[in-house]
């Protein structure tokens, strides 16, 4: 299961990003609120497809609080657990926690609408290489209060 749930959170970090989608742009105020995306909705789980039909879902399944959470802004202002960080505290973190078995919740913010696959803010892909090489659970969160879980779709 560890090995799955890793591998499952270094294909998703690798991609860097959701999957394009052909959207209008939304207000500034609501671009990550995936109550104003179509979804097609199956008890409390949203499916929602790029323009190309790949599927993934938003759980509402929030990150437990003994989880570690980490949210990763678009200007590379970093926060875990709610405190801001040094990408450099932050790297140096995982890298003790390597073979623990802890599991790392992981928000990455998108200026440009969460259908635009974007390059990770300045230095903040040592964050994500550190998740791998430390071989940590984890799981992708859509919003930065770290509510909705983005789940695979298997179709």
């Amino acid at each position: 299961m560890k090995i799955g749930s890793t591998l499952f959170l270094a294909a998703a970090l690798l991609i860097s990003g959701c999957p394009s989608v052909e959207m209008p742009v939304q207000a500034e105020s609501s671009k990550t609120e995936e109550s104003n995306l179509p979804c097609e909705s199956n008890g409390g789980v949203c499916t929602y497809r790029d323009s190309s039909g790949k599927a993934f879902a938003l759980a509402d399944k929030p990150c437990p609080s003994n989880f570690i959470q980490i949210a990763i802004f678009s200007q590379g202002r970093v926060e875990v657990n709610g405190h801001e960080a040094s990408v450099a505290a932050v790297v140096h973190g995982l890298e003790r926690l390597t073979g623990s078995g802890v599991t790392v919740c992981l928000h990455r913010e998108h200026p440009k609408g969460p259908w635009v696959a974007e390059p990770w803010p300045k230095d903040t892909i040592e964050i994500r290489d550190a998740i791998v090489r430390s071989m940590l659970r984890g799981a992708i969160y859509w919003d930065a209060k770290f509510q909705k879980l983005v789940m695979p779709v298997k179709e």
